[in-house]
């Protein structure tokens, strides 16, 4: 976030202003914040920079399996193709699902499931 303004304090007050209105409404928190002011040798030109790192879930509701499926197949893709490295439980939990559904899910997209201790 970036403001001009003709001081120090009212640079920084327009920046605050503008970076509170970005963040409003957000279900997350700030983790980090970066602040610059820089003077400028011309009469009433003042910037200052504000760069926040903000911690949200942002992940949308997955509307059908085939959105579901697609979700699962990125992060799959993301972990080189082994479905054995996600967290099946908290992807169910994400995406308000069971973990047989899951499981389901990994099948349809051409992955089987780990066989467990005495399954056969």
């Amino acid at each position: 976030m970036n403001a001009k303004g003709a001081s120090r304090e009212h640079a920084m007050r327009k920046a605050v202003q503008k970076m509170n209105e970005m963040i409003e409404g957000r279900d997350g928190y700030i983790s980090d914040i970066y602040t610059k002011t820089i003077v400028t040798p011309l009469p009433g030109r003042v910037y200052t920079t504000i760069i926040a790192s903000i911690n949200e879930e942002v992940l949308e509701e997955a509307i059908d399996a085939n959105t579901r499926r697609e979700r699962i197949r990125k992060i799959v893709e993301l972990l080189n193709n082994d479905p054995t490295a996600i967290n099946v439980a908290k992807v169910a939990e994400v995406f308000g699902v069971s973990r047989t559904m899951i499981y389901k899910d990994l099948e349809a997209l051409g992955f089987k499931r780990a066989m467990m201790k005495g399954e056969e």
